[in-house]
């Protein structure tokens, strides 16, 4: 039975090539944009690596701030004290993570005994980044409260940044210049 369907649209595939064609096309445009839309979705809400508890996270990216009597307004990226002064009194905060990004400054690494500028992305985060993210280090550990209050410079770089600067070496412990610093 299921013999003589195939048949007659197989048929019928061949006398109307043309609307086949767009049904077939059109079936398969609409399939592939739910499947694309679908993972789009699940890519941002899901528990992925490092962000691994999504479902316990609040997320500010920006605050402003609006003068009623000026008629003004600002608005930009959230100092920790912004932070701690919005948010930390919330029960049930169990870390605040900070990241601040400076879009406006370009950042290079000078390494040691080269004479090269590398451009790399700069990012500085504080000590509690390192509880709400669940990274995999494959040298050091992530600075601590110590480090922080000290004020002691450190930087955590990725594998292929590692790799680069230091070749098959191990990055631990190595000093490197950003901006000359």
């Amino acid at each position: 039975m299921y013999k003589l369907y195939f048949k007659q649209a197989w048929n019928l595939i061949r006398q109307e090539r043309l609307f086949s064609l767009i049904y077939i096309g059109g079936t398969g445009l609409s399939v592939t944009m739910v499947m694309v839309l679908s993972i789009i979705f699940y890519l941002k809400v899901a528990s992925l690596y490092p962000e691994m508890n999504r479902s316990r996270m609040l997320v500010a990216k920006s605050g402003s701030v609006v003068k009623l009597k000026d008629k003004g307004s600002s608005s930009g990226q959230l100092s920790m004290q912004m932070l701690e002064s919005a948010f930390g009194g919330l029960k049930g905060i169990e870390a605040m993570a900070a990241i601040y990004e400076d879009y406006g400054t370009e950042y290079f690494i000078q390494p040691e005994n080269r004479k090269e500028d590398i451009p790399v992305a700069v990012g500085f985060v504080n000590r509690d980044f390192w509880t709400v993210f669940s990274f995999r280090f494959l040298e050091g550990k992530p600075f601590t409260q110590a480090d922080e209050q000290s004020g002691i410079k450190t930087a955590v770089i990725s594998r292929s940044m590692a790799t680069q600067l230091f070749g098959d070496e191990k990055a631990e412990g190595k000093y490197i210049s950003l901006n000359f610093r």
